[in-house]
């Protein structure tokens, strides 16, 4: 049964959760706004469309969303979903979560460049710029975690509350304030990124699907919404604890689910986005702070210089 529900999860949720955010948003801004389920709406009529493809693109563009769409549910199988559990692990997962990501930002750059046009070649290299910060800020914070938990499996990995010590307090709400960043980086979320925007010196994410219709669109939405996500879900396991009711579980996951939505649409809604020139220094910081924990656990094992 919670296997079944882990599935239905990675199927329903992304489509919902980015709904909801735009609702919450509506509401603190005093507008009624779209329906909740909106963003569902829009997956199904993308897919119902004809596609449109330039003559000018090769096969990079016709396979590279429904490839980059299965490397996201691949890296999403490692991720622990309801209940602290994912669909498949083993030890050092971690490494193919990570580079199935990887993989996914590959392909997006690929696609963006096989467009032939300047524009979308711009929001490659800013991608690429802050992927490779990205990447290392998160193997550092896997490192620690494995350091701290003394687990190679990401879902027990991430379990720091089995772990009863001031010092691992600490290092939790560390670990979600960076895993929150991460997610707005990877679902182009404000301040990180605008998904609304239009303005070519400011888009990142939005820069390189301006070329996709259809189906192709649908694929890179649902990718993104998923990403977002997979995030969540390493946030909410790293604070609720595995319960032996499967209903208990699915309850407090939703609430959970529903207070990140709330929380991503307050900060939305009072803040504007982050000028680009400053985005590099905000995941320099990033990269820095997961270094300095990493540095302090070893600190805390015994390992000295």
């Amino acid at each position: 049964m919670e296997i079944i529900f882990n599935i239905l999860s990675i199927i329903f949720i992304p489509l919902i959760i980015i709904g909801v955010i735009e609702k919450i948003k509506s509401l603190l801004c005093g507008r009624i706004g779209n329906p909740w389920y909106q963003f569902l709406l829009e997956f199904i009529k993308l897919m119902r469309k004809e596609l449109i493809v330039s003559k000018r693109s090769s096969f990079i563009t016709k396979i590279a969303p429904f490839s980059l769409f299965l490397s996201v549910i691949i890296a999403t199988l490692f991720v622990p979903l309801i209940n602290g559990h994912p669909l498949m692990s083993f030890s050092y997962d971690f490494v193919v979560f990570a580079y199935f990501l990887g993989f996914s930002k590959l392909l997006t750059l690929l696609l963006a460049m096989d467009s032939g046009s300047s524009f979308e070649g711009m929001g490659a290299s800013r991608e690429v710029k802050f992927s490779l910060l990205m990447e290392a800020s998160l193997f550092l914070l896997f490192a620690s975690l494995i350091l701290v938990s003394g687990q190679t499996k990401l879902n027990l990995m991430v379990q720091l509350y089995l772990i009863k010590s001031p010092q691992t307090i600490v290092f939790a709400l560390l670990l979600i304030i960076i895993f929150f960043i991460f997610m707005l980086l990877e679902s182009s979320r404000m301040p990180i990124d605008d998904p609304n925007t239009h303005l070519e010196l400011t888009m990142i994410h939005e820069v390189m699907v301006l070329d996709l219709s259809c189906t192709h669109l649908a694929m890179m939405s649902y990718a993104n919404s998923l990403k977002l996500y997979i995030f969540m879900s390493l946030i909410i396991n790293t604070i609720i604890p595995v319960s032996h009711s499967l209903f208990l579980a699915l309850l407090l996951n939703l609430v959970a689910l529903g207070v990140l939505c709330c929380i991503i649409a307050v900060i939305e809604t009072l803040y504007a986005r982050i000028r680009f020139t400053r985005l590099s220094e905000i995941m320099l910081l990033t990269l820095i702070g997961a270094f300095i924990l990493l540095t302090l656990i070893l600190y805390m094992n015994g390992v000295h210089p």
